[in-house]
């Protein structure tokens, strides 16, 4: 609901009028709708259903959206099989189901490859017509793409509205022309020349190998003669080759949102104004991940410890405080001790007195002598016999109306009739005759009859002998106490120690798997992998785990024991019982907390998790102390033993049972306390004989195996856990026969790279570069070839990016190459240290961030930096003011920005990394910006840097070499230079016409022959011009003069050289370099399924 202001849909208020609106309105969130495990037919049969769609034409509707989605083959697919993509197309189709008139689309291709973001561009595009699509997206380009009007956010409110073309000018985009140097290249030679023709032009950028200027586009028209000019002189220029591209409206849109907050920001803090328009050249450089947030490094292994083992601590109490899990775990077990109280009150209590009165419908009988009519004494009684709601039967022979009725329904009769009363003629010794005989009659077979009947017939006569119709008479049942023989009677037939245990055993264990959403929490976030990699040992990360886990849990049991000690439950409450039980429930924490973190590594999802571990120990908890008590019942001792010594090592049966174990010792110790008092002397028992000594024992009922085993599994599992996790035997196990697998063809450059790291000497490869990857082979299921034989060497300062779909093995080879994953076959080395031989030296040189933000969510922005500083190695005193500087810097003060913390979160990770980084995706253009320069920046100083991306701008303006990767395989690997001259050849050229573009198509082909028209948007078309002997001043020359001719209806335009990126949306990297073409050649259509 909006804070103030109201929003309307067809003329229907979003607030008050929610029904219409809903049945009008289409939405795509940002999450995925789709059931999982519903076929793609089945889902869509649904959302057909519920938005309104006729049941005769359902059937139709489904088939057609199927070819629709181009989903033949998999319409009864699993939702959950499909890949991203195709997942994200079909919400995107379902927003558009029934009669949906306006759409929303919340980030319909969030995080989502090129080629997938393209179909859904093309799905929405098909089902624009007579709709309204209101589409939200940090992609400016997608909007520019997609929107027939743009509005930029910022801060909650609206910058700024209006057409692509208008918020192009209004922005300044513009064109860059980017030039390649030679050794003899004269820069200020170069920018004099140009400056000749277009004055305002701009250096952007002059880096080792290039040199890029900024042009605007309303100085177009001159672009003719200044090329030209610059063709004419490349030699003497010393320039190689030249490209001329467009601006990307990402990085004007970019610098628009970053002046505005970096100027509000100055004005506010500093006071400073920002005027002047060279700052928005500059804007996105002036980030830079400075040494300062260092102080002081540890470098001495053990100090290097304390800190690790300190972050642990942290990282578990300030996760523990800030999660509302904590107070279940005290809870649960307390809810339970309740359920206890009610059946201990009732064990323990005396039975309280109870006043002598008909408490339901009952037959009072009532015989009246005919003499006796009128008699005060039954009128008293039979009104109060009435008014305590029984029921009157009149009888003329009493004794004949109870021999009948007992011969009838002799059963209901004993608990229906309570009493009788028969009032008769007398007379005394005297010879009175005005004598009343009342005779009353109770019944035998229920012990409160005789004084039910007795305080009637004494009130009726205080009554009327005292002459008080209104005074009262009760009687009252005062029940004597239990003598010592009732009571412990009472107790060996009670269930309170099964009902003990039960309870005892599913408190605990709900609370202590509890702890398990931490577990998996850490582990599907890639925090723990992150830790892992920072050289955080796997002996202090799980050690910390458990000890403060068990601590949790023991102080949760001493608080559960001090409310049994307060109650006074029976069997527990002297400080011996009570620490037996405080003993039962460490070792039981002690055996339990390892089982559970080895559950962890099962689930997937934290609190699918947790409930389906909390019924199996539940089930295991309840089941077999059921069973146990039913063979206790049956006296069936043997099997009995053996299912103990079987399910003992259970931590949940230890525990159930144990308790119930307690029980018996507390109902046996009592026993032979009054067998010792002769007061109970028929009772033997072998426990007696023993002393009462069988508090610790191994057999039944001491509680020694219990806590033995459970010791015993608690630290064999912890052990185990410890080594297996600290991937001691990754390498050394498992070894495969399996190898790479030559491709059908491959690319010059990849060949040339594998023959150098394959016949060269290994050596002399690691002492010249710095990473050396050899045949990285990686196998899935079913002998699934994942990663093929990739062969790659590195040196420091260089950058390399591996570009490909969702599904081509770059997140695999990256975990491979950091030890994260094992290997089928290969070597890694890393400045010369083994991948496989010196793992943890290795990790020590290398860093990840991982695709997805490894934070657990439940950690404030202060505790997140102070943890990772402490892992980084930074001092304890240090952080505070790292902290402070952090804060400040990334603006995650109070707005606490979500995106800025990313980037601050991968400075972090930067400390001292020699390393190899995937690359993040789904963040708005200003992180991204962030985020590349913080790279290039390491980059200068020296290190090694892998990205794993989606984005060929990313790697084209990050990289120093790209390698383009499909199926697991490298189809090409080279700078961007050597890619763009193999692989794009030609222009691109963007029309936008006022009338009929027939003529300008006409003209473009005929100017051009071989042109290519791959989008056709409104009054916009895109081309694709083939190579061409034309030079790039004449095109520019052609297409000015074209704009000039009214006839062609050319309003404007953009031409530009093809850039790696267009080419990836254009035509997805799978089929362009399997077929080695070239782009703009005649590509058939194809179907591609990446190999997971």
């Amino acid at each position: 609901m909006p804070s103030t202001g109201i929003a309307t849909i067809r003329g229907y208020d979003t607030c008050l009028q929610t029904t219409k609106v809903r049945r009008r309105l289409g939405i795509c969130p940002r999450e995925n709708i789709l059931f999982k495990d519903l076929t793609v037919s089945e889902n869509i049969y649904f959302y057909c259903k519920l938005n309104g769609i006729q049941k005769k034409q359902v059937e139709a509707a489904v088939n057609g959206y199927i070819n629709l989605l181009n989903l033949k083959e998999e319409k009864n697919l699993a939702a959950k099989k499909l890949n991203l993509g195709q997942q994200k197309k079909l919400c995107v189709l379902i927003a558009f189901f029934g009669k949906s008139k306006i759409v929303i689309l919340d980030g319909p291709t969030y995080q989502m490859d090129t080629a997938s973001r393209k179909s859904i561009w093309r799905l929405i595009l098909q089902q624009k017509e007579e709709r309204t699509i209101f589409l939200f997206t940090h992609c400016i380009f997608e909007a520019f793409q997609l929107g027939d009007r743009i509005a930029i956010f910022n801060d909650g409110s609206l910058k700024c509205m209006g057409s692509p073309l208008f918020l192009k000018k209004k922005l300044g985009a513009g064109y860059r022309l980017v030039i390649v140097k030679n050794k003899e290249c004269d820069v200020d030679k170069i920018t004099k020349m140009l400056k000749k023709h277009i004055p305002s032009i701009e250096t952007l950028e002059n880096t080792e190998n290039e040199l890029t200027y900024i042009i605007m586009e309303n100085q177009q028209f001159k672009f003719e003669k200044m090329l030209g000019d610059f063709e004419q002189n490349l030699q003497a220029l010393g320039v190689s080759n030249y490209q001329i591209k467009l601006t990307s409206i990402e990085e004007i849109y970019e610098r628009y949102i970053l002046f505005n907050y970096l100027k509000a920001y100055l004005n506010l803090c500093f006071n400073f104004r920002v005027e002047n328009d060279e700052a928005r050249s500059d804007m996105g450089k002036e980030v830079r991940v400075h040494a300062r947030y260092i102080h002081h490094r540890v470098k001495k292994e053990t100090i290097l410890v304390r800190n690790h083992i300190q972050a642990m601590f942290m990282k578990k109490y300030y996760y523990t405080f800030n999660s509302w899990w904590t107070l279940m775990q005290l809870v649960i077990p307390l809810l339970f001790l309740g359920l206890t109280a009610g059946i201990l009150l009732n064990l323990n209590q005396e039975l309280p007195p109870k006043p002598l009165k008909l408490y339901n419908s009952t037959q009072t009988l009532v015989h009246l002598d005919p003499e006796n009519k009128d008699n005060k004494y039954a009128d008293l009684l039979l009104k109060q016999i009435q008014e305590e709601g029984g029921n009157v039967l009149y009888t003329n022979n009493m004794t004949e109306f109870f021999i009948e009725m007992l011969s009838d329904d002799r059963d209901n009769s004993q608990y229906q009739y309570i009493m009788g009363i028969d009032f008769v003629k007398g007379e005394n010794n005297a010879g009175q005759q005005d004598i009343i005989d009342m005779i009353m009659y109770f019944n035998t077979n229920l012990y409160h009859s005789l004084g039910i009947a007795a305080s009637f017939l004494f009130l009726a006569i205080y009554q009327v002998v005292g002459k008080c119709p209104e005074c009262d008479l009760r009687f009252t049942n005062h029940p004597l106490p239990f003598d010592t023989k009732s009571r412990m009677y009472e107790l060996s037939t009670s269930s309170f120690g099964f009902s003990m245990a039960l309870f005892v055993g599913m408190g605990f264990t709900f609370s202590t798997t509890i702890f398990i959403v931490f577990i998996i929490e850490e582990r599907i976030s890639s925090f723990k992998i992150y830790q892992k990699i920072a050289g955080v040992k796997m002996w202090i990360f799980w050690m910390v785990t458990f000890i403060f886990d068990f601590c949790t849990f023991v102080f949760i049991s001493i608080v559960y024991i001090l409310c049994l000690r307060f109650f006074q439950y029976t069997g527990f409450t002297t400080y011996a019982e009570l620490g037996r039980l405080l003993a039962l429930l460490a070792a039981f924490a002690y055996s339990g907390l390892p089982t559970l973190y080895w559950f962890g590594f099962l689930f997937k999802n934290a609190t699918g998790g947790f409930v389906k571990v909390s019924v199996f120990s539940v089930v295991v908890c309840i089941g077999i102390i059921i069973f146990n008590q039913m063979l206790m019942t049956f006296n069936m001792l043997e099997p009995l033993q053996v299912m103990r010594g079987v399910f003992v090592i259970l931590p949940h049966y230890a525990l159930g049972e144990g308790v119930l174990n307690l029980w018996l010792l507390y109902f046996n110790n009592k026993m032979c306390q009054l067998q010792a008092e002769d007061r109970y002397q028929h009772y033997t028992n072998k426990f007696c004989e023993d002393g009462g000594t069988w508090n610790f024992a191994i057999m039944r009922p001491g509680v020694g195996l219990n806590i033995i085993v459970c010791m015993v599994t608690g630290t064999i599992l912890l052990g185990a856990l410890i080594i297996y996790d600290s991937d001691i035997f990754l390498f050394r196990l498992g070894v495969s026969g399996l190898g790479p697998v030559r491709p059908p063809r491959e690319d010059v450059d990849v060949m040339k790279e594998k023959r150098k790291v394959r016949y060269g000497d290994i050596m002399d490869l690691k002492f010249h570069h710095s990473m050396v990857v050899k045949d990285l082979t990686k196998y899935g299921r079913k002998n699934r070839l994942v990663v093929n034989g990739l062969c790659l060497t590195a040196v420091q300062g260089e950058c390399i990016g591996i570009v490909g779909c969702p599904g081509s093995g770059k997140t695999t080879s990256i975990r491979m190459m950091t030890g994260d994953l094992k290997m089928t076959h290969g070597e890694v080395w890393i400045f010369g240290r083994n991948l496989k031989k010196n793992l943890k030296k290795f990790r020590k040189t290398v860093g990840v961030c991982p695709q997805y933000s490894p934070l657990l969510g439940n950690l404030r922005v202060i505790y997140t930096i102070k943890i990772l500083g402490l892992i980084r190695g930074v001092r304890l005193r240090d952080c505070e003011k790292l902290i402070y500087k952090l804060t400040d810097d990334f603006d995650l003060g109070n707005k606490l920005r979500k995106r800025y913390f990313f980037i601050m979160e991968y400075v972090l990770k930067s400390w001292g990394l020699e390393d190899l980084i995937p690359v993040f995706n789904g963040l708005d253009p200003p992180s991204k910006r962030f985020i590349w320069n913080a790279i290039a920046e390491m980059r200068s100083k020296g290190r090694l840097i892998i990205i794993a991306s989606n984005s060929m701008e990313e790697c084209q303006l990050l990289c120093t070499r790209i390698a383009v990767m499909v199926n697991g395989n490298f189809k090409c690997l080279g700078t961007k230079e050597r890619l763009m001259e193999k692989f794009v050849d030609g222009y691109t050229v963007n029309l936008r016409t006022t009338g009929s573009s027939i003529q300008a198509e006409k003209f473009v082909r005929a100017q051009f022959p071989g042109a290519k028209c791959f989008e056709r948007r409104g009054e916009w078309l895109l081309f694709y011009i083939a190579k061409t002997n034309l030079p790039c001043s004449e095109l520019f020359g052609i297409m000015e003069r074209a704009k000039q001719n009214k006839s062609l209806n050319i309003k404007d335009y953009t031409l530009g050289h093809t850039s790696l990126e267009q080419v990836s949306v254009l035509k997805t990297f799978s089929f362009l370099f399997d077929n080695n073409t070239h782009l703009g050649q005649n590509l058939p259509s194809v179907r591609y399924r990446a190999v997971r």
